[in-house]
């Protein structure tokens, strides 16, 4: 064995070997001008094993998640006929007008709330029995959420079906808490952003599917609504079929369980046989280090701790970006839009046609959100979210001013452009713009940048904390968004373009570009203050009763 003073490895690619072979070991190339086998080198990072775990992760996390938010929206009238009848049958009496918009919206706003009490468990859960086995246990709540949805008209009780909303929306919560920290922790770094947006594009992709799935010409209304909603079922089941052979997070095994075999194992799987890992291992080492050199993090300690509280106030904002750059008020919105906006002869020849549309939008959204697994590595996570911010405050200012008269609303009064078939067709284009540019980068730069500020023991509460966020303004657009829409008309995207250039400004400031660096480096530029020297851990002192007992 020869003695080498460094190791060097095929990633480092950007520095020169040193002249003497004797310094390199068998598996590197020493031709740095042999681009081919660079190229070769590079596509072996995706291997057959990663793509299976990305796409079982996702199955039953994203795509659930993405499904659960539009399943309910074509079949909406259904199943308030179903609450009308069921209340008729048992009391004599059908559902007031306003008990029945606050019954069916209390079924949609709870989802989202009870969603924070997910993020929270999944936070725990993963921290304890690791994040592939959470998404797995969590699909005993997804079964038992569906259930109590799809059987609730058997059983004539829309009690149950708000019930099941709730054990639905603690699902998805966990869903967001714990398949973006696996993708991160299985990714090269290489490729981590790319493989991050994947779980916002299963999300955009579960969308679509339940727009499709709820178009009456594909399923006969008067079983649309629990058929749509036992399909989760099918995506349970999937997951649970290939999730238990795919790896657990390397980081996990090393950091949390301290199984260094298992962890190396993990790895050499998703790298592949022939991959060097050992770069790769000495950073998950080094963490574990800097981690057990300095005292445990609890929640307070997020907001105590400079280098730790600046990254989790920067992955909040971006959660609070996605939320409030305005999409769930175009998803919401578009198609009352759309019925308003299109010649009436189309509108009544084919009263779905808006849905279509809304359908059509979806897809831009799915294929724009999959060219971006591409570019996101390249472009960097800071340039494609502000790329995507400035052109939704272009899109919103735009809108607001086209559709500032248009009144979507029967008896609705709104005070500003007189629509005409330009403006109308004008507004429909900048829909699908503005979508096009949530898709480059407030869709999914939020959920794959934030495990990338953390290591290993504060990751999952700083993830917990920062999707809690990402739901409150669901829950709040959810619940606040239509009146505001019927008070102002259109002047309401003038409150998403204020929104949108003061997220520009400040992440433009506080964002760093964080691609192709390791958690480490991450980490230390946050810890390395202005004049170069690094901050010294806050050490928590020990409260009187616990000096006591020692």
């Amino acid at each position: 064995m020869v003695n080498r003073p460094a190791k060097i490895y095929p990633s480092m690619s950007d520095k020169k070997p040193p002249a003497s072979d004797d310094l390199i070991g068998p598996e590197v190339e020493v031709n740095n001008s042999d681009k081919g086998r660079r190229r070769r080198h590079k596509n072996s990072l995706v291997t057959g094993t990663l793509v299976i775990s990305i796409f079982a992760s996702v199955c039953g996390t994203g795509v659930v998640f993405g499904y659960n938010t539009g399943v309910l929206n074509n079949p909406s009238d259904n199943i308030k006929e179903f609450f009308n009848e069921a209340k008729e049958e048992r009391t004599g009496e059908r559902f007031s007008d306003n008990g029945l918009t606050w019954y069916w919206s209390s079924c949609v706003a709870i989802w989202a709330l009870f969603a924070i009490v997910g993020c929270f468990l999944g936070g725990i859960m993963s921290a304890r029995v690791g994040r592939k086995n959470t998404m797995l246990f969590n699909n005993i709540l997804l079964v038992i959420g569906t259930l109590l949805q799809s059987c609730s008209k058997y059983a004539n009780s829309y009690e149950m079906f708000l019930i099941g909303r709730v054990v639905t929306g603690v699902q998805n919560g966990v869903c967001t808490a714990s398949c973006p920290m696996y993708l991160s922790e299985i990714a090269p770094k290489s490729i981590r952003g790319g493989v991050g947006v994947t779980f916002q594009m299963s999300v955009v992709f579960g969308i679509l599917l339940a727009q499709i799935l709820g178009f009456e010409s594909i399923l006969e209304a008067q079983i649309c609504g629990p058929m749509l909603i036992n399909l989760n079922l099918a995506l349970g089941l999937v997951q649970c079929l290939i999730l238990p052979f795919c790896p657990s997070s390397p980081r996990f095994l090393l950091i949390t369980k301290e199984d260094r075999d298992g962890a190396r194992n993990a790895l050499a799987k998703l790298r592949g046989k022939k991959a060097n890992i050992e770069e790769e291992m000495d950073d998950i080492i080094e963490e574990d280090r800097k981690e057990k050199s300095e005292p445990p993090v609890d929640y307070g300690d997020l907001w105590r701790i400079d280098y730790l509280r600046r990254p989790l106030i920067i992955a909040c904002v971006m959660m609070i970006s996605q939320q409030f750059s305005g999409i769930n008020a175009v998803n919401y919105y578009s198609a009352p839009i759309f019925k308003a906006a299109l010649p009436a002869s189309i509108v009544d020849n084919d009263p779905d046609f808006p849905k279509y549309m809304v359908a059509v939008s979806g897809a831009v959204n799915l294929v724009i959100t999959a060219i971006s697994i591409f570019t996101v590595d390249r472009l960097g996570r800071k340039l494609s979210h502000l790329i995507g911010l400035g052109g939704m405050a272009v899109c919103a200012l735009a809108i607001a001013f086209l559709i500032s008269g248009l009144a979507v609303d029967e008896g609705q009064v709104c005070h500003g452009i007189a629509p005409t078939d330009a403006t109308n067709y004008t507004t429909i284009v900048l829909i699908f713009v503005f979508v096009a540019f949530f898709s480059i980068g407030p869709g999914a730069i939020p959920w794959l940048i934030a495990p990338e500020l953390f290591t290993s023991s504060p990751r999952t509460k700083a993830l917990s904390i920062a999707n809690t966020v990402n739901w409150l303004c669901n829950f709040c657009i959810a619940l606040g968004f239509d009146p505001l829409r019927r008070a102002m008309c259109g002047w309401v995207f003038l409150i998403f373009f204020v929104l949108l250039v003061i997220f520009m400004v400040y992440l433009g400031i506080k964002l760093p570009n964080v691609e192709g660096k390791t958690v480490n480096e991450i980490v230390q530029m946050f810890k390395t203050t202005k004049g170069g020297e690094e901050r010294k851990p806050i050490v928590r002192k020990k409260s009187p009763r616990s000096e006591s007992k020692a």
